[in-house]
């Protein structure tokens, strides 16, 4: 199967039900900063050693997808999705940076080192993901909450990430 379908051309394309949308569709626009936020953790886990936080950072990347499928399937096929954001997810974000914060520094200057400066990338785009998600559930009520509380607490996390890096 080629990549280049030609059926978005025009600035139209597919969410997960079939339905055609603009590309400048609220929702795309969510999916694009999904997207952004998932890659720029990619690099962070690039320029992180420890295969602990390596793999804490793939599983955020893999709920970022579950994100990203919520969102695609919103409201018509998202109750059919195996998988949901939900409190269980959070509590481990809550329980990592728990965990981690263990810097009593309060002010942080990104750029120490490749490690810090990644994931305070990492976190700035979260914090955009962030305030876009909140605009899009202002005009979607019925979307999942936990999405928002998820990126509001995925930020917290690559926060005191990189302030272990500092």
């Amino acid at each position: 199967m080629s990549v280049t379908t030609r059926t978005g051309d025009k600035g139209r394309t597919s969410l997960m039900s079939g339905l055609r949308v603009d590309k400048d569709d609220p929702r795309i626009e969510i999916l694009g900063w999904i997207d952004h936020c998932s890659a720029q953790l990619g690099l962070a886990k690039c320029h992180i050693a420890d295969p602990e936080l390596k793999q804490i950072i793939e599983s955020c990347q893999k709920d970022l997808a579950v994100i990203s499928a919520e969102v695609c399937a919103f409201p018509d096929s998202v109750s059919r999705l195996k998988e949901h954001i939900d409190n269980s997810r959070i509590e481990k974000l809550d329980r990592l940076t728990a965990r981690f914060d263990k810097n009593d520094k309060c002010f942080c200057l990104p750029g120490q080192n490749p490690e810090s400066a990644n994931l305070h990338l990492a976190r700035v785009v979260t914090r955009t993901l962030d305030r876009r998600l909140v605009t899009f559930k202002k005009q979607n009520p019925s979307l999942n909450e936990q999405l928002l509380v998820y990126i509001n607490r995925l930020s917290d996390l690559l926060f005191v990430l990189a302030r272990k890096y500092e």
